[in-house]
């Protein structure tokens, strides 16, 4: 009997757990859904600003489409990077925290360890809350928790969003000024690197000179010896390829 009785106390209790975890999905799915972080629309934004109040300082505008880096190099960005970034202003708001000023050195906002701006609309990063490591951010005046998907893009070198197409997308180039040799002229405007770093030593190698069609003044390059870094000594870049870039071909004797 004592074991019977038991057995239905336990039955009981898993029933119980049970019908509570019921309760809890049905008040999580009725529970209304917080609106996103901002009410900016990504394809609309136009400029984008990560600055650290030091030394990080980037600037991204939209130019006909494409997106360019105006500081700290003045180059094409990296699309992909920048997508990741437009993102953050749909992300959803997972929980709003009523805080004042007092409040705000808590959660790593006062002050801000990072700010992002979207066409001028600040968003403050802070740190992370210790049970789900949500991250705690402040957007117009509220504080917010949102999944910390997106942290280490803002905490990115300034050259990960530089576009790692050598030479600006679909730039045209003057054959008659331009000095390649020895690589093709063709295949440097289509060039893409695996990956750009800032230039500390430069390499030794051969220095070649692009000119593109309305451009004042012709792009520097330098092929290293080992032909797997260009170097654009003007801005203080270097395009990385895991592979050596191919010679140029010469032309196959008439028969």
């Amino acid at each position: 009997m004592r074991r019977r009785a038991l057995i239905n106390l336990v039955l009981f209790g898993m029933a119980a757990l049970l019908g509570l975890g019921v309760h809890l999905d049905l008040t999580r799915s009725a529970a209304p859904r917080l609106p996103p972080l901002t009410a900016l629309q990504p394809a609309a934004i136009g400029e984008i600003r990560v600055h650290d109040g030091k030394d990080k300082d980037i600037v991204l505008v939209k130019h006909d489409g494409q997106w360019q880096m105006r500081r700290p190099y003045p180059v094409a960005a990296d699309e992909e990077r920048v997508q990741r970034l437009l993102a953050i202003a749909t992300t959803l708001v997972q929980r709003r925290i009523p805080a004042g000023e007092e409040d705000l050195g808590r959660y790593g906002l006062s002050p801000s360890g990072l700010r992002l701006e979207l066409d001028g609309i600040g968003i403050d990063f802070g740190t992370t809350e210790p049970l789900r490591f949500r991250r705690y951010v402040r957007a117009g005046g509220e504080v917010s928790l949102i999944d910390d998907g997106f942290y280490h893009h803002l905490i990115a070198a300034a050259e990960d969003f530089v576009s790692r197409r050598v030479l600006p997308p679909g730039a045209r180039a003057d054959a008659a000024r331009s000095r390649a040799r020895p690589l093709e002229l063709n295949q440097l405007l289509t060039l893409t690197a695996d990956g750009v770093t800032r230039l500390g030593e430069p390499p030794e190698g051969i220095e070649l000179s692009i000119w593109l069609w309305d451009a004042p003044e012709a792009i520097p390059l330098l092929l290293s010896s080992d032909r797997r870094q260009l170097v654009r000594p003007d801005l203080g870049l270097v395009y990385q390829f895991q592979t050596p870039i191919p010679l140029r071909q010469p032309p196959h004797p008439s028969p």
